[in-house]
């Protein structure tokens, strides 16, 4: 009986890896399977408690088996090497067709647009619905921002132990926009910024859109940014800013330990160079408590 059902999940998971049956999909009926395979109810049983071990199913109450793709054990990514000299940034091209592609045949990781089925939807539908009875007071132009809306902001801030006022908060459409902000505050155009590498590429974009070449210095897949590749660079270039996602980069997905983070800091601020943080990711975490971002550790409004 043992040889019979292991048989039967091999055959299944042999379907699954073909694309016979896709990631989600729901696997015929138990008595369909028996048919299919002529054998018993309690052997196609048997044969779908295997494959949930293996971690090809899942079982959801009164809706059946669903297939579940397993995690692959991917390598570690290799840090790469410091390059030696700064470079313009061309990467506009390559991200729109890095979009396009995702549109067509992959699965979109480059964007934080996550699956429908982890979002809340009926809160979300609910939330617009207050929001569109409140009327004109939901929909007239705010600059920089609804006052009611940056204190809300400001005291998730304080959470993190980034004390900051409503009147600091600047209200953009989005991060990318943000940042574009933030390096036109602090630099013009032709100076060197250090970025991580490999980078995020809407980061790049907006390097090029803002017209400033990059000294690109080496991540590391768990400790993140290369501080010594960051002193190095210091030392050697005139940097204007450096740009970081400190927890939990994409696309190496580096969180930083807070020990670096308060190097970081100390060393951009002894330099003079200004620290632009996107924290697009902090609350990503998976165990214990939320990431501090470097922010959390300034002492000189750098």
């Amino acid at each position: 009986m043992g040889v019979l059902y292991n048989q039967v999940a091999d055959q299944l998971q042999a379907l699954i890896q073909q694309g016979v049956y896709r990631d989600g999909d729901r696997l015929p009926g138990v008595r369909v399977l028996s048919r299919q395979f002529s054998v018993s109810i309690s052997t196609i049983l048997q044969a779908h408690q295997t494959l949930e071990g293996r971690g090809y199913l899942d079982a959801r109450e009164r809706s059946g088996y669903f297939v579940r793709l397993p995690a692959l054990d991917a390598p570690e990514p290799v840090m790469q090497k410091h390059r030696a000299k700064p470079v313009p940034v061309t990467a506009r091209e390559m991200a729109l067709d890095l979009c396009a592609d995702e549109q067509k045949r992959m699965v979109p990781l480059a964007t934080a647009i996550p699956h429908p089925d982890y979002l809340p939807l009926r809160q979300i539908q609910q939330s617009t619905l207050w929001a569109a009875r409140r009327g004109l007071e939901t929909l007239d132009y705010s600059f920089p921002g609804k006052e009611s809306f940056r204190r809300q902001i400001a005291q998730r801030m304080a959470t993190l132990g980034v004390p900051v006022s409503p009147d600091d908060v600047l209200a953009t459409n989005g991060a990318q926009e943000a940042i574009i902000l933030a390096l036109r505050a602090v630099t013009q155009p032709g100076d060197i910024v250090a970025v991580e590498t490999p980078s995020f590429p809407g980061i790049l974009q907006a390097l090029e859109v803002v017209g400033l070449q990059v000294i690109e210095i080496p991540t590391h897949p768990s400790d993140g940014l290369s501080l010594e590749g960051l002193q190095l660079a210091l030392d050697k270039w005139p940097l204007k800013a450096c740009v970081v996602v400190t927890n939990h980069s994409n696309p190496m997905g580096a969180r930083m330990p807070d020990e670096r983070k308060q190097q970081l800091v100390s060393m951009l601020a002894a330099a003079g160079v200004p620290l632009i943080e996107d924290d697009i990711y902090g609350d990503l975490y998976h165990t214990g408590d939320r990431p501090k971002p470097a922010k959390a550790f300034d002492r000189t409004d750098n």
